[in-house]
């Protein structure tokens, strides 16, 4: 199983070869921030995140429910799990991340330093 790259917006690279849950826990506690899934009320699971980063006055609190949830009544824990991860990484923006696989970062950053190289020329 291919692995993930995760960048802030300044493009450094925060982890590489990522797992999927560690991807999306990179993205999540980036600057400071925390998370929970939680079960919801109506079914199925719900991520909760820190309004605030725990580096800020407010020290992390208070948690809110985010818009990203496994909302199917009969999901295994795991599989939800896996379920909001992906959205986390399909919307690592929300938290200033970027998420990529790591071939095609690898290619990203070939192209970049065969564009380097012709430009040396």
């Amino acid at each position: 199983m291919e692995g993930y790259t995760v960048l802030n917006n300044s493009g450094e690279v925060l982890a590489r070869n990522c797992t999927l849950a560690e991807a999306a826990q990179t993205v999540l506690y980036y600057d400071g921030h925390d998370y929970e899934i939680r079960p919801s009320i109506g079914g199925g699971f719900d991520l909760w995140v820190t309004q605030f980063s725990r580096n800020s006055p407010s020290g992390g609190m208070p948690m809110v429910k985010s818009v990203i949830q496994a909302g199917w009544f009969d999901r295994l824990a795991e599989a939800a799990t896996n379920e909001i991860y992906l959205d986390i990484i399909a919307r690592a923006d929300m938290w200033h991340c970027e998420v990529r696989l790591d071939s095609e970062y690898d290619k990203m950053i070939t192209r970049l330093e065969q564009s380097e190289t012709s430009n040396d020329i």
